[in-house]
């Protein structure tokens, strides 16, 4: 990745690939609930309708879609709306966490880049099935502790992992407890506001995977 570009031109550079990298999450959405396809299988791009392999021309972000008036090629058949949302959101996304964090701090836009992707997909997925991926929350968990132990910074306004961090800055050991400390309470309080609810009502209140997210 060129870091070293002036920062107008990385950030068009980060936008640009966000886009690109929408179109990838796009699939995503549409495959991570199914049982009989996975991320990496089949391989190619196709058709959810009529299962035709996509060309590159017809896997452009945002323009194939326009271009193809939002119809397979093949089939004819609708393609949904949710592919060019997903792409423009991603790259919209991308775009605000380098410009809150600014070009220099590339671990920073970098992690959150990440985090606000898998966040998408997994918005887009609950909006379509009523269910978020275990790959995102479960996922999220294993590497998040991970990530925050690689960057303090990620930690840097967390009152937890500033008090438990020697001197006047987070450190590592410090932001990795202050992120698993955010695992816990995140979770715990939706658990415990699901509980009570479920008690209440007499009906499950809220998800498991809303508590996993």
């Amino acid at each position: 990745m060129p870091l070293d570009l002036p920062p107008a031109l990385m950030v068009t550079y980060w936008t640009v690939l966000g886009l690109f990298v929408g179109s990838f999450l796009g699939m995503c959405v549409h495959r991570l609930p199914l049982e009989d396809e996975t991320i990496r299988r089949p391989r190619r791009s196709r058709c959810p309708q009529c299962k035709t392999t996509l060309t590159w021309k017809e896997n452009i972000p945002v323009l194939s879609w326009v271009l193809q008036l939002g119809r397979c090629r093949t089939c004819h058949r609708r393609i949904p709306l949710r592919y060019p949302l997903v792409e423009l959101s991603n790259a919209l996304l991308w775009w605000y966490a380098i410009r809150t964090a600014g070009s220099e701090a590339w671990p920073l836009w970098l992690t959150w880049s990440v985090v606000l992707s898998g966040l998408l997909v997994a918005t887009a997925v609950d909006f379509e099935r009523f269910e978020i991926p275990d790959e995102v929350s479960i996922g999220g968990m294993l590497v998040a502790p991970l990530f925050c132990f690689l960057i303090p910074a990620l930690q840097g306004d967390t009152l937890v992992a500033r008090a438990l961090s020697d001197g006047p800055g987070v450190d590592r050991i410090g932001a990795l407890l202050g992120s698993l400390a955010g695992i816990l309470v995140g979770g715990g309080v939706l658990y415990a506001i699901g509980w009570i609810g479920s008690r209440i009502y007499k009906t499950e209140a809220m998800g498991l995977g809303d508590v996993k997210l």
